[in-house]
């Protein structure tokens, strides 16, 4: 569904992943995206990257993780 980049949070001083829609973002993908940015922050695992938020980068959607 999606692709994972590495940033920088310049703000904080720290790394980020930024996860996209790989495809045309159509309204039911960034729904999509957004629950399942939702159920994911919801969980607590060690193996599970914490979701810091869901955001819009150059005019798309992501969701910015551990």
């Amino acid at each position: 569904m999606g692709k994972v980049f590495k940033a920088r949070d310049r703000h904080l001083n720290r790394f980020v992943a930024l996860k996209f829609i790989l495809s045309q973002e159509t309204p039911n993908l960034m729904i999509r995206l957004v629950l399942e940015a939702q159920y994911q922050a919801a969980l607590d695992h060690p193996h599970i990257p914490k979701v810091y938020g869901v955001g819009i980068w150059e005019g798309r959607t992501c969701v910015v993780m551990q």
